[in-house]
């Protein structure tokens, strides 16, 4: 990790490299920031360590990440990160009026990095026929959509602002003046902050032309005055039982995908749903998984090294998560190589039980088939996969003994291939 040889720009090629290959008709690009907080390891870093700053409190030693997913639309399986920004903030950096933040073009700014990621993601991808870029409400910038995007990238991202539209209203203000237009039920995922429920949702939609905000007039030669898109607006009107003091669901989505009835709408909403799928990653970096935060290393540089081995990792496990139920032939080579899958076929006969229920029963090199061989690795017991599938965490556990026996099996391999 401390080898200077080892350059980020390398490692990013490395992490990359799978994007190259695809050839798909839909690719889902999901991208978000998180950041890893070091504080409690603040002794091992050196104080000119120019590779590690301050978190968002302007006190917590750390590094921020953000990270593109690309997801095979058709399939929801994930196969690699397609962009990858690693940055920190200097603790002694000026407040954003004195640095003329407001006043600064979006390519000097730190929020540039969601228009930068979506670029570079799709020119690693020139094969790729659409692609659909989806963020939170963070990316919800008017240079955003005014870029001039490769013209197969739609942009998918949900409001932070009830923006003003050429009509003199506000966003909210105007759809609270039109009619709901569907219905349709929406499962919830539970977690610490809400429960597990299926949610009764209604929805509307209409096209708008926003307003460039006033904060850019500076720059409005590099803006046009306003934007024609499509904004969605999604609501809970019956949850069942909700967490003490949770809200119900209430989104505001800006798309540039045709919306002009309610299937377009609700497939919207389904893709913006995927966006939850980068909340699962970054928990599997973090205690739920690889334990990023738990480092040892003493420089910021070291760290980088490491987020960037770590990602490549993690988005295996979460390839397998998403494909524990994916029966389609020769799927399994979206996560492992030819001698990879060699190596599962060898495992295979001493993980199977003797009972028909004990046995692996999925197509052979299709991604369930190798998910319930990585999961055996694990210690998961063979049973319904529907009714008790292997978490991430079993995954995790699996895939590292899988790496090890992988570098013996390497090793005998290449003496007995040609």
């Amino acid at each position: 990790m401390n080898n200077e040889n080892v350059t980020l720009e390398d490692l990013g090629e490395l992490l990359s490299a799978p994007c190259h290959l695809q050839d798909l008709d839909h690719v889902v690009l999901v991208q978000d920031t998180t950041q890893y907080n070091f504080e409690a390891h603040r002794g091992r870093f050196s104080a000119d360590d120019a590779d590690i700053g301050v978190l968002g409190d302007n006190r917590s030693l750390g590094l921020f990440v953000h990270p593109t997913l690309g997801f095979d639309e058709a399939t929801g399986i994930p196969f690699g990160i397609t962009d990858l920004a690693i940055y920190q903030l200097p603790e002694d950096r000026e407040l954003k009026a004195n640095r003329g933040y407001t006043k600064q073009p979006i390519t000097e700014k730190h929020s540039y990095r969601w228009i930068k990621s979506i670029e570079d993601s799709v020119a690693k991808m020139p094969k790729v026929k659409n692609f659909t870029a989806i963020a939170d409400r963070e990316a919800d910038m008017y240079e955003l959509f005014a870029h001039p995007f490769d013209s197969r990238v739609k942009l998918l991202i949900r409001s932070a602002q009830n923006r003003k539209l050429a009509n003199g209203q506000l966003l909210h203000a105007y759809l609270d003046d039109q009619p709901w237009q569907g219905e349709y039920e929406l499962e919830i995922k539970g977690n610490k902050k809400r429960c597990d429920r299926t949610a009764q949702m209604t929805i509307r939609w209409s096209t708008v032309e926003v307003v460039c905000p006033s904060s850019l007039h500076r720059l409005k030669k590099d803006h046009p005055a306003t934007i024609s898109i499509q904004a969605i607006e999604v609501k809970e009107i019956e949850a069942g039982e909700r967490a003490e003091g949770e809200e119900p669901l209430h989104w505001y989505l800006y798309t540039t995908h045709e919306v002009t009835n309610l299937v377009q709408a609700l497939q919207a909403v389904e893709w913006y749903v995927k966006r939850w799928w980068i909340e699962d990653f970054f928990r599997l970096t973090k205690s739920q998984g690889f334990e990023l935060e738990k480092s040892q290393f003493s420089s910021g540089m070291a760290l980088k090294r490491l987020i960037y081995l770590v990602y490549g990792e993690a988005i295996k496990v979460l390839a397998l998560r998403q494909g524990r139920t994916l029966t389609v032939s020769d799927s399994a080579r979206l996560v492992f190589d030819n001698v990879e899958l060699l190596l599962l076929k060898a495992l295979l006969p001493k993980l199977e039980g003797r009972t028909a229920s004990q046995a692996n029963q999925n197509p052979t090199n299709s991604i369930a088939w190798a998910v319930w061989i990585i999961a055996r690795l694990g210690g998961w017991t063979p049973r319904n996969i529907n009714v008790r599938p292997p978490g991430v965490i079993t995954l995790l556990s699996g895939l590292k003994i899988f790496k090890q026996r992988l570098e013996g099996f390497k090793l005998i391999y290449s003496q007995i291939s040609p």
